[in-house]
């Protein structure tokens, strides 16, 4: 009996976990607002629930979180974002969007240390699975949701509110199924599918941005096996891969405007550059420590009236990480993100050359994903999937740090 309802109640943990998972990608809530269907009363309702769903876990599995070595800088960030309501131009919107963080953060920890890795991509696959499953319902039957309206009429949406969500999630989805189809035997043609599904919907959601990402990191797909290879090799391949990215860069800025009507954006990538001008200006006011968590883009109320006003629309964010890590928690901030990621890469590089296990490759691939998609989008430092990701592969690699020192002296030996 004691058995039967432990095997139960680590399912339903799991369920709970790939729920908060599917609903933290942005899928399903904010369509459902955007289309008239979830009242604003019902919304905060639902909005409490899930963090208190998400406070409960954690609650129940605090041992967990406390006996796991933690990421220093992730929560050096948690933290300086909590303790910006000192000087944040929004208190307020601070503190709810920084308690968030905190809830997000620490459930990240909490899967790092409950779970092993390989158990948390099934998580992500399951998750991905449910969202690319309910965007070919949405698009293919019911068109006035799954589908954008007005200006990118016909592009798909699925279960996300603007096509480039959709675009983004995909991306990553394919990603995922692609390393799990490569390097397990059993299920492949499940996770092949998955793989195909998610291009199909990348394609369908004519997100440019999703589409160049993609194709990128097939590439760093490619390349991201000269890591094993011997060091010699590795440099001169790197040489090679530096001088076509060079060749590549100079053709772009000989034809920019060729390639960017291409990719039906004009030079300014469709207003970013301008925007990003306007941000800057606005950074040297407050260099050092920003104008606190999430209290930079609060409507015309706000400091970001005087970046609408400049730009003549109104941009919910900077289009750029590190442009908005800088806004919300300034110089300190940032600094202390690039360090640790720094940090943080070099350690998913050293488990996947030492340590060969089925999910080792994935987190490299995470890792240039989310580099790649804040240049020109901003999901560096929030309560997001994409923050959630990034915490629980940091956390991992504390956790299998033993394991990859001891590969590494292994592999010196021989």
């Amino acid at each position: 009996m004691r058995i039967k309802v432990k095997s139960f109640s680590i399912s339903l943990e799991k369920t709970i976990i790939i729920f908060i998972l599917f609903l933290e990608t942005g899928a399903l809530l904010p369509l459902l607002r955007l289309k008239g269907l979830l009242p604003q009363r019902l919304d905060d309702v639902l909005s409490i629930g899930i963090n208190g769903i998400i406070a409960l876990l954690l609650l129940f599995k605090f041992p967990y979180i406390i006996r796991i070595k933690k990421n220093l800088s992730i929560l050096l960030l948690t933290f300086l974002a909590f303790i910006s309501i000192i000087w944040s131009v929004d208190w307020a919107t601070t503190l709810i969007r920084s308690l968030k963080l905190f809830l997000i953060t620490a459930f990240g920890i909490y899967i790092s240390s409950r779970y092993k890795l390989d158990d948390f991509l099934r998580f992500l696959a399951w998750t991905f699975g449910l969202v690319i499953f309910l965007s070919l319902i949405f698009g293919s039957l019911f068109p006035a949701y799954g589908m954008n309206q007005g200006l990118h009429e016909g592009a798909w949406q699925g279960v996300f509110d603007h096509k480039n969500g959709l675009g983004r999630m995909m991306t990553l989805s394919a990603t995922l199924f692609l390393v799990i189809c490569f390097r397990v035997n059993q299920k492949r043609l499940i996770y092949f599918s998955g793989f195909v599904l998610s291009t199909l919907l990348i394609w369908l959601s004519t997100s440019k941005t999703a589409l160049v990402i993609f194709l990128t990191l097939l590439v760093v797909f490619s390349l991201i096996f000269l890591l094993r290879t011997q060091y010699k090799l590795l440099i001169s391949l790197l040489i090679m891969v530096l001088l076509l990215g060079g060749g590549v860069l100079t053709w772009f800025l000989s034809y920019a405007e060729l390639v960017a009507s291409y990719l039906g954006r004009d030079l300014t990538l469709t207003g970013r550059t301008a925007l990003w001008e306007a941000v800057y200006m606005m950074i040297e006011q407050r260099p050092f420590f920003g104008y606190g968590y999430n209290a930079f883009w609060t409507g015309w109320s706000g400091p970001s009236a005087y970046v609408w006003e400049i730009v003549r629309w109104e941009a919910p964010h900077s289009h750029n990480g590190l442009f908005d890590l800088w806004l919300n928690l300034g110089l300190v901030g940032v600094t202390i993100f690039i360090l640790g990621f720094i940090r943080n890469y070099f350690h998913v590089a050293k488990y996947f050359r030492y340590v060969s296990k089925d999910e080792s490759m994935w987190p490299l691939m995470f890792f240039s994903f989310f580099v790649l998609s804040n240049i020109t989008e901003s999901q560096l430092l929030g309560a997001n999937f994409l923050w959630l990701v990034y915490v629980v592969i940091s956390n991992s690699m504390l956790k299998n740090k033993k394991l990859i020192e001891k590969n590494v002296v292994e592999a010196k030996i021989l």
